[in-house]
């Protein structure tokens, strides 16, 4: 990860002479999925994108929701919304393929992914903008930016340096032995010092979908997100396959998008990941969250297996005398079952835990 304090090789400078092409001025998109009764959250995101005059469309897609939100929408007067209703819950890699694809039919776009709980600062869109016209022909279909997400990407805004903003390759559920002194020199000992300069953009190996914008070219070159995942990493999953395939994403700190609920995983609800996994969350969002990151740690992220399996083993170990003190045993061997499935690549939707 390189932390770059101006814009990198891919992307023109503002006075660059380069003229945009055809398909850097299209217009946005925005690309949304809903699920159940969340029409209290997804209003006010739709309130705060729709009068944004860059956003041409925004697309909704049910996903099994509790009711239609189409009447909800029209009542509440919004214009450019497209609504696409799944019947049934299919999974968020699923839905935002739907979304992702409707983008697609309309032409080259602009593609703002946001999750129906985002709530973006009034700035955010442009400050994405400016930073996307400044692509060259190269990085447009190749690369993409990610609005600052203050709840999920913490140790960003509280001034941890970038190489300690990701795990290391060949982590297991995060966790790292080569990380242990520099988390404990953290808790014993580091204080936030005062950011000098705050980059413009920072280079991340992957992003989450809520603030993922990029043009819709790229789908021709990383395809869809994977829908054997279902929930959770799908976006990590799609993401990284950006950088994977040669490309950037860059982390813009001036572009905000805010949470208007906090979501279980958060890094800044728990004091540890072991807490995370056994105290938080239904066995559904443990099911599936361990499953999936275990398959893109396994298969993806790895760079040594004798490390990953080092990991793996105190990690787990750790885990379990973390559960046997709290009585949390039985989500222990939830744990463990859903990483042996996502480690040998048995995924999909599983018949233990449907979504509604």
């Amino acid at each position: 990860m390189v932390l770059h304090n101006h814009v990198g090789q891919a992307l023109m400078t503002l006075n660059g002479s380069n003229p945009l092409t055809e398909a850097a001025q299209a217009s946005v998109t925005v690309v949304t999925v809903t699920y159940g009764d969340r029409w209290q959250l997804l209003q006010q995101m739709l309130a705060r994108v729709e009068p944004d005059p860059a956003v041409e469309r925004i697309i909704v897609i049910e996903n099994g929701t509790t009711q239609a939100v189409s009447p909800q929408i029209a009542a509440a007067g919004f214009r450019k919304v497209t609504v696409v209703r799944s019947e049934r819950n299919v999974g968020s890699a699923a839905g935002f393929t739907l979304g992702l694809n409707a983008a697609r039919d309309y032409g080259p776009t602009w593609v703002w992914i946001l999750d129906d709980d985002n709530l973006p600062e009034p700035t955010a869109l442009a400050a994405l903008l400016r930073a996307a016209r400044r692509m060259n022909a190269d990085a447009l279909g190749r690369s993409a930016l990610s609005a600052f997400r203050p709840a999920l990407q913490a140790d960003v805004a509280s001034g941890v340096s970038v190489r300690h903003c990701f795990p290391p390759h060949s982590s297991f559920c995060g966790f790292h032995i080569a990380d242990i002194p520099f988390k404990i020199w953290r808790r014993v000992g580091w204080r936030q010092a005062a950011a000098s300069h705050t980059p413009e953009l920072i280079d991340v190996p992957y992003a989450p979908f809520g603030g993922l914008f990029f043009h819709s070219t790229l789908l021709d070159r990383i395809g869809a997100p994977n829908e054997a995942l279902v929930l959770y990493a799908d976006d990590t999953e799609f993401s990284h396959r950006i950088v994977g395939s040669g490309g950037h994403i860059w982390l813009l700190p001036a572009a905000v998008v805010r949470e208007l609920e906090s979501s279980w995983s958060s890094k800044t609800a728990v004091r540890s990941s072991f807490e995370r996994w056994l105290q938080r969350g239904s066995d559904l969002q443990v099911f599936y969250g361990a499953r999936n990151r275990a398959n893109f740690e396994r298969n993806t992220w790895i760079r040594s297996k004798t490390m990953y399996s080092i990991n793996r083993f105190t990690y787990l170990s750790l885990l379990r005398v973390f559960a046997a003190r709290h009585h949390r045993v039985e989500r222990y061997k939830l744990f463990r079952r859903a990483v042996k499935l996502g480690e040998q690549g048995r995924l999909g939707m599983s018949e233990d835990f449907p979504l509604h």
